[in-house]
């Protein structure tokens, strides 16, 4: 098992210090990529993956700092997201992959809004 304070050193150093991330919403499971079922421009003219900032770590955790609002393009077919993705600033590094606690139902102009602690990645030691 790593310590608690290598736990949170590694969780400072991917996503607290890491000052340019983005979240990405997914229509179905990402895999380990992050880069599968991604929501399509297609299905949502105005996707485009959000900033997100992350506090410091603490017991092997790390959560957004500040609010992340997603809203759906007032043409937007219905769909269903199930999980996000964290991102570099190229999008193409994928830091985590998270399933959503209950899907979102989205619609023409709603908007989803992850509050501040909503997205939050956490070590976990396995014995």
């Amino acid at each position: 098992m790593i310590s608690t304070y290598a736990g949170n050193l590694a969780l400072t150093t991917l996503f607290t210090d890491n000052i340019h991330l983005f979240v990405k919403l997914h229509t179905g499971d990402p895999t380990i990529a992050g880069t599968a079922n991604e929501l399509l421009v297609a299905t949502d003219a105005d996707y485009v993956a959000q900033a997100v900032s992350f506090g410091a770590a603490s017991a092997l955790s790390v959560a957004n700092d500040a609010a992340v609002a997603f809203t759906a393009d007032a043409a937007a077919t219905a769909y269903t997201i199930t999980h996000i993705s964290i991102h570099d600033t190229t999008l193409t590094h994928c830091h985590a992959v998270m399933q959503l606690l209950a899907p979102i139902n989205m619609v023409a102009g709603k908007t989803v809004t992850f509050a501040i602690g909503d997205i939050v990645e956490t070590i976990t030691n396995i014995a």
